[in-house]
């Protein structure tokens, strides 16, 4: 189940901003936040 939401988040990560330094900022985030 986090694999799946994992994987979507990278999806529409690589979409909009395919910038690897951005996503590990933002997977922080939703880490923290979880």
């Amino acid at each position: 189940m986090f694999k799946k939401f994992t994987n979507a988040c990278v999806n529409i990560v690589q979409k909009f901003l395919p910038d690897a330094f951005i996503f590990c900022i933002v997977l922080t985030i939703l880490v923290f936040v979880a």
